[in-house]
């Protein structure tokens, strides 16, 4: 068998080739410009900016970044944000696997797949249509203000897709490993936690990675269900340098890359497992 090469391929199969390459490129540049944006700006003094944007080579402002640190107050809202994540990500993985496994284990019952779909419904549902009801319900229980009653919504918005990711992986797993298991004397729980959930690696990394993003980058409920600023995360940090008729926006980027390191940090760490774990948990469920 010949090595394949573009100069085999047909004039129109390489012109398609070609056109995807370039496709990608522009794809590529749409994502790493505005980055690289962010970066120059969070460098270069705001008067400057604004007449030249290469002005930063002569006279980099880093002090940018210690003023967003303090003017953000990043350290509070930052601390809030890791504490909504953990409580997240430990909630949805715990449930969503769970019930998952239950599924794989007795999938048989029509109500426990119809709960299933039921759960899967909440996909569709936008938090925006169901926000003034949870803040009665949490008003109601004295949760507001709470880091934890955060977290608690937060994986209630998640645990959908979590469950779908878990769940269309189990399939994946033969029924034969949970039958020996149990036949050698081991539990539902034990076999789960012994067997199944070391298989999942995958899936637990991508989850994580999703929930995380999704609590990081988002102000809407933070800024809806709670009343002190303090309890906020660190989405709202960064509105702090929008003012009524003006906005810092050096600073602003510098608090941007702070922000944001914490997740591609976290994303780099588990990159490995997370396409494989969409992949697992989607295509082959």
């Amino acid at each position: 068998m010949t090595a394949f090469s573009v100069q085999n391929v047909r004039p129109r199969t390489k012109a398609g080739y070609l056109l995807a390459q370039i496709l990608t490129v522009l794809a590529a540049l749409t994502i790493i410009l505005p980055l690289f944006y962010v970066l120059i700006v969070s460098v270069s003094n705001q008067a400057e900016v604004n007449k030249n944007l290469l002005s930063f080579l002569n006279n980099p402002q880093f002090e940018n970044y210690s003023r967003a640190w303090t003017q953000g107050k990043l350290l509070t809202y930052g601390y809030n944000t890791v504490v909504v994540c953990a409580t997240t990500v430990i909630l949805v993985l715990f449930s969503g696997s769970l019930f998952a496994y239950a599924l794989k284990i007795y999938g048989s019952f029509k109500e426990l797949n119809f709960l299933y779909y039921v759960i899967l419904a909440g996909i569709f549902i936008p938090i925006q249509a169901i926000i003034m009801p949870l803040f009665s319900l949490l008003k109601t229980f004295k949760l507001l203000n709470n880091l934890f009653s955060l977290g608690l919504v937060y994986a209630g918005v998640n645990l959908p897709l979590s469950m779908m990711l878990f769940a269309g992986f189990y399939k994946t797993i033969p029924k034969d490993i949970i039958e020996a298991a149990s036949i050698d004397g081991c539990g539902p729980l034990r076999t789960f936690l012994r067997i199944v959930l070391p298989l999942t690696k995958t899936i637990i990394s991508t989850v994580t990675i999703l929930s995380s993003l999704n609590v990081w980058r988002d102000i809407f409920i933070p800024m809806m269900l709670t009343t002190k600023v303090a309890k906020r995360t660190i989405s709202y940090g960064l509105m702090s340098f929008v003012n009524e008729f003006s906005l810092d926006w050096t600073t602003m980027c510098a608090a941007m890359v702070i922000s944001t390191l914490p997740i591609i940090v976290l994303f780099l760490v588990l990159q490995k497992y997370f396409i494989g774990g969409v992949v697992a948990g989607a295509v082959k469920g």
